[in-house]
């Protein structure tokens, strides 16, 4: 059993830690960049307004994209990469359903390629269908 020695409050804080500090010169920006505010209200609204649009066309593009499936593969794994697909969940979701329901029916294109029945098998399965792994054989 070691003994130890009674700390007081006063005696742990008698010798105060010194800490280096440094000099740095001032910053050659300032806080510009810190406090930036957009003065162009007109050209923010402008922005606004053709992000809305291009959602828009993303949304047709998926809904034009349903009836060809390796088209519209590819395009619901790129929104998904470019980290968009929160913008466009309820059509992700419709097309993989119709996907889905196309699997289980039977009327999927056997002789497609491994790079589509690979991806769908991703998507479906990242979207949390029971979807065999046999489909890839």
């Amino acid at each position: 059993m070691s003994a130890s020695l009674p700390v007081t409050p006063t005696q742990r804080f008698d010798n105060p830690v010194v800490c280096p500090t440094a000099n740095f010169h001032p910053n050659l920006w300032g806080d510009r960049f810190l406090t930036y505010t957009s003065d162009d209200a007109v050209a923010h609204e402008c922005k606004k307004q053709e992000i809305k649009e291009l959602k828009e066309e993303v949304r047709k593009e998926i809904k034009a994209s349903a009836g060809k499936s390796p088209e519209l593969l590819k395009l619901i794994d790129s929104i998904q990469l470019l980290g968009l697909a929160y913008h466009f969940e309820r059509e992700i979701e419709e097309a993989l359903k119709d996907m889905y329901e196309l699997i289980c029916s039977q009327l999927v294109d056997d002789d497609e390629d491994l790079t589509n029945v690979s991806l769908r098998f991703w998507l479906l399965r990242q979207e949390g269908y029971p979807i065999s792994s046999g489909i890839i054989d």
